[in-house]
């Protein structure tokens, strides 16, 4: 078992160098096939503290969701309701991220309960270009995460290029490690407001609205998962998604 800030860390750089390799090789990899990555390594790296479930499909289609991903601690809850979307190497911008006109964002939007924040999952690579202005690659944006609220403006050209939508992302290790270090040093101590701040909308983060989304309540089926109970019938038609996991941060 590796500690979170190492395993998110080494998440984020693997899925940077795996779109280097996709792009090199002309080989496409889909949002799917990363995520599931993802899921592996939580579930072999994460230790006892990480629960990873995937079903078969049931409301992915519907709601416009990949992943539902839990942070806890003691007995509280932080909820996120997550699509994942790539950067498309080639023009440097996330061309389907308006993926059935904007309907998949907007079932995302309404399918996240109060407990739940809408967020986007972001994978990339990108470049140096000579002839645009485009952020230091960085492989530590291999995976970040922003706000499905802060991403609705950027669904058409040339508002879904990365040049616009970097401002928005935060790295994906951000959520675990002290990114306001020189060196990303691991926190020394995780806390739930730190997730949930990082996931909500920059609206909310400058008015401190997120501690409403720390619940002591979460969904049945998040317990039983926590102790390693097999979900029942009703419990996978209330969930999501077909992807689950649950991470505990040790106080």
């Amino acid at each position: 078992m590796v500690d979170l800030c190492t395993l998110f860390k080494s998440i984020s750089q693997h899925v940077w160098r795996f779109l280097e390799l996709s792009s090199t090789t002309g080989i496409g990899v889909s949002e799917e096939s990363i995520t599931d990555g993802i899921l592996i390594a939580l579930a072999a790296c994460g230790g006892k503290n990480v629960v990873v479930r995937k079903f078969s499909r049931n409301q992915e289609s519907k709601n416009g969701a990949d992943l539902e991903m839990w942070f806890h601690l003691k007995k509280k809850f932080v909820g996120l309701l997550i699509q994942a979307k790539k950067l498309d190497s080639s023009s440097n911008s996330y061309k389907y991220i308006d993926h059935k006109n904007g309907k998949q964002l907007s079932d995302l939007l309404s399918s996240a309960s109060t407990l739940l924040i809408p967020s986007y999952l972001l994978y990339n690579f990108w470049k140096k270009h000579p002839k645009k202005q485009l952020p230091n690659p960085s492989i530590i944006y291999g995976c970040a995460v922003s706000n499905a609220h802060d991403i609705q403006p950027h669904l058409k050209k040339p508002n879904n290029t990365l040049q616009s939508m970097f401002p928005i992302e935060t790295p994906f290790q951000c959520l675990t490690c002290d990114c306001e270090s020189s060196d990303h040093a691991h926190l020394s101590r995780l806390d739930l407001r730190k997730v949930a701040k990082t996931f909500v909308s920059r609206e909310e983060r400058e008015m401190n609205d997120y501690n409403k989304y720390i619940t002591d309540n979460p969904p049945d089926y998040v317990r039983r998962l926590l102790r390693g109970e097999e979900l029942r019938l009703e419990d996978k038609k209330e969930l999501k998604t077909s992807r689950i996991v649950v991470i505990g941060i040790e106080s």
